[in-house]
């Protein structure tokens, strides 16, 4: 087949239109951080020191991610131009005499592009671990901790990703054919619930301790003074030893109908030990997320992009001629389906992520909204304040950069509509 078939162009033109937007954004975003200047908001609130810190960290890491983003580009058209994913594809089942396209031979192709991956991203995952994190002064964790968990996000791959994924794929397609869609579809969406049930339960406590909040503490009696003043379903409050791997901090909760779990890092309750009434500004915000619907709405735009993929996939899955593009000589569903997201689905996906920072930001609004209807305006500041100090954030944002990929507003808009909602609230 043609080098240049029309798949294969559409497949370079986007990614490499996409990765030169992305590497353009995070260009403006490491030039914003050469501001030597406080803006006004802050001059009162940040010092001069704690400014410079947080410009050199951000310098450091959008630089440390503009040479990683140009490496996957480079890997991405080596990867199309030469149609490396075919030869490994071929080569996998030479070398191990599995059938082609047999469920063995997809997933032995899943598990040894995962090992060739880890190897290519782990030196950089390195340097951003040990150097620059803890340059900074972030980097907490130890360097067994880091062999750990690479071996434990590969082994959970492994062992439930890839051949829950293939096995998947393979029986809708070849089950029904051309009627496949609605039943993938049905079953990623099964797949998707039960994840969001197993993942906060059983995995994320591979790689952190979740300790109950001791339950005569005077925290504990507020936050749940609070979740009753609010009506929110509280079962457990925990707290996660974040500090174990890094310094930066967060709150959130998880869990549906009336088991609800709040989760408080470590790190936080240590930035905020003057006073609870950040921390519990901090948890409303997290429940104004809950009061208006946000994990629901996000839900929903989620199965939406799934129903887009599962029906859009049928464009690659039965046309031999993007195989062939991409040097493919088999009709392959598990093939199929990447193809379809690498030629097909990649320009939309990026669009989409653009939307949903935007969405993201709107929600962040009226959850910090809420948290000023509840009374905690100032606390909520002064929180935000702290975590910004604390987690060295960018308070000069490139305004193209942050309106594409923030997904919380950029910390002065927030401020300032705190301020315009507790005047109004007054």
């Amino acid at each position: 087949m043609s080098a240049f078939s029309p798949f294969l162009q559409a497949a370079t033109i986007s990614t490499n239109a996409i990765g030169f937007w992305d590497a353009y954004l995070l260009f403006r975003q490491r030039r914003s951080y050469n501001t030597t200047e406080i803006p006004a908001y802050f001059k009162e609130k940040v010092t001069e020191e704690e400014f410079d810190k947080a410009q050199a960290y951000g310098r450091d890491s959008t630089s440390f991610s503009l040479l990683e983003h140009v490496k996957g580009l480079v890997l991405s058209n080596v990867e199309l131009l030469l149609r490396v994913p075919a030869r490994f594809y071929y080569y996998v089942a030479k070398r191990t005499g599995l059938t082609v396209g047999s469920f063995a031979h997809n997933y032995t192709c899943a598990v040894a592009a995962d090992v060739v991956s880890i190897v290519l991203d782990t030196p950089f995952s390195y340097y951003d671990t040990f150097y620059l994190e803890e340059r900074h002064g972030f980097n907490k964790t130890t360097k067994m901790e880091f062999v750990k968990d690479i071996i434990k996000s590969f082994l959970l791959r492994i062992i439930l990703l890839y051949p829950v994924q293939t096995a998947l794929i393979q029986f809708v397609v070849r089950q029904f054919g051309e009627r496949f869609p609605i039943y993938f579809f049905g079953g990623m969406t099964v797949l998707m619930f039960t994840f969001m049930v197993i993942y906060p339960n059983f995995i994320m406590p591979l790689f952190n301790k979740f300790t109950p909040i001791d339950k005569e503490s005077p925290l504990k009696k507020k936050i749940e003074t609070l979740c009753a003043t609010v009506h929110f379903p509280l079962k457990k409050v925990f707290v996660v030893d974040g500090s174990r791997r890094s310094h930066h901090s967060n709150a959130y909760f998880y869990g549906f109908g009336k088991n609800k779990c709040i989760v408080l890092y470590d790190t936080l309750l240590e930035q905020m030990k003057e006073s609870d009434e950040p921390i519990l500004a901090v948890l409303c915000h997290e429940l104004g997320h809950w009061k208006h619907w946000h994990m629901y709405i996000n839900l929903s735009i989620a199965l939406a992009q799934l129903l887009g993929i599962s029906y859009g996939a049928g464009a690659a899955v039965f046309n031999p001629r993007v195989y062939e593009a991409f040097g493919f000589h088999h009709t392959d569903p598990v093939v199929g389906m990447y193809l379809f997201l690498e030629v097909f689905f990649q320009p939309i996906s990026a669009l989409m992520g653009h939307v949903s920072c935007y969405i993201s930001r709107q929600h962040e609004f009226q959850a910090d909204r809420f948290a000023v209807s509840q009374g905690y305006g100032g606390p909520m500041k002064k929180a935000l304040l702290v975590m910004t100090k604390e987690n060295k954030s960018a308070i000069t944002p490139d305004p193209l950069y942050s309106a594409m990929t923030y997904t919380h507003p950029p910390m002065l808009e927030r401020l300032e509509a705190l301020d315009v909602e507790m005047k109004k609230q007054k």
